[in-house]
């Protein structure tokens, strides 16, 4: 019995590798969160124009079934680890509910092309929703120095090197003037 029970046991530590594993797996939700950041300082009916632009080409999509929009203000609280936006005129956020969950990874993809390609102004961020705390961004430095000029320049040249890299997406930084 307890040579059956340590060949189980080996057997079954074996296998381990082959068993698809992710600590905090996407979460099995129709819906994509897209993230809008114009420059600090803009009008708000200068980011709501974008807005819209962007939600008009979404509903194009044949596996787009609704688009909800929330211009100069964070989204409701409708996912429980959805990092709460600020006020503020120049941030967007777009809740796009597809037909099926398997659409949502093409959509964010699809979503990050049209918007390098044909709105640059913007930056977009396609979130998929996920299980575990929230996360602002896959990678997150943060920067110190008591002068902000330093601050200021290391940051740019931090983000220009992250960009750099031929495996990231998208590289930003919220160093803002404060611009009203």
């Amino acid at each position: 019995t307890l040579l059956l029970v340590a060949g189980m046991l080996a057997l079954a530590l074996a296998a381990l590798p082959r068993v698809p594993f992710e600590f905090f797996p996407k979460a099995d939700r129709n819906q994509l969160l897209i993230e809008l950041e114009m420059p600090e300082g803009t009008h708000v009916t200068i980011t709501d124009s974008a807005t819209q632009k962007l939600e008009r080409a979404l509903l194009e999509r044949p596996e787009v079934t609704g688009v909800s929009a929330y211009i100069g203000q964070g989204l409701p609280r409708f996912y429980y680890n959805v990092v709460a936006k600020p006020r503020s005129p120049h941030l967007s956020q777009i809740v796009v509910t597809t037909q099926d969950p398997g659409q949502v990874a093409e959509l964010a993809t699809w979503v990050r092309d049209f918007a390098g390609e044909r709105m640059p102004e913007i930056t977009a961020i396609p979130k998929i929703l996920g299980q575990g705390p929230p996360v602002r961004s896959p990678l997150e430095l943060r920067v110190f120095a008591d002068d902000l000029e330093v601050l200021g320049q290391v940051t740019e040249r931090l983000v220009g090197v992250i960009a750099d890299s031929s495996h990231t997406r998208s590289a930003r930084h919220d160093l803002g003037v404060g611009t009203p």
